[in-house]
């Protein structure tokens, strides 16, 4: 009795850490830090980042922070898109919002940014969000976050290019 107790337990453990290797490996897009929300706000979000990352093949990712330590807000959301948020196959883009400061970034990797381009499609994109999140209705935010990424992307599936205001004429 005693060693399959014992071997119940080692399986047990075994399956911890590969549970804990994978979770690692593919970390959630929503990361509320913050705790700005609540179960079904959280679900919500997920579910519109998940269908944006599945459809094109990204990773869109919300990050709240309480506090970057005092680490610029740009340079904290390049090392998050650097070290954790990088398994898109087109491209990589995180939204980082920090509390302490009431700061925002989005960050976006080189193969994101032939979609959504720093100069053209980003400033559209943050009209979209921008007003939510200072309203601190953040859950609205986070999901018009992903459904304009989704637009932005679409608009370079159909165009080959980066949705830019400017060149409407």
């Amino acid at each position: 009795m005693k060693g399959y107790v014992t071997k119940s337990l080692l399986f047990l453990a075994c399956l911890f850490f590969l549970t804990m290797n994978v979770l690692a490996a593919n970390p959630s897009s929503l990361a509320d830090g913050a705790q700005l929300l609540k179960g079904s706000e959280r679900i919500a979000v997920l579910n519109e980042l998940g269908g944006i990352e599945k459809k094109y093949g990204v990773r869109l990712a919300v990050v709240t922070v309480k506090t970057t330590n005092k680490v610029k807000i740009g340079d904290y959301a390049n090392q998050l898109l650097d070290s954790t948020y990088k398994d898109g196959k087109n491209g990589n883009m995180v939204l980082v919002l920090a509390m302490d400061t009431r700061d925002y970034y989005v960050a976006t990797d080189k193969a994101m940014r032939q979609r959504i381009s720093d100069k053209g499609s980003l400033p559209v994109l943050e009209e979209k969000f921008l007003p939510l999140l200072k309203e601190k209705k953040y859950a609205e935010a986070f999901k018009a976050y992903a459904l304009e990424s989704g637009e932005l992307l679409a608009y370079y599936e159909a165009n080959g290019k980066a949705y830019d205001p400017h060149d409407a004429f």
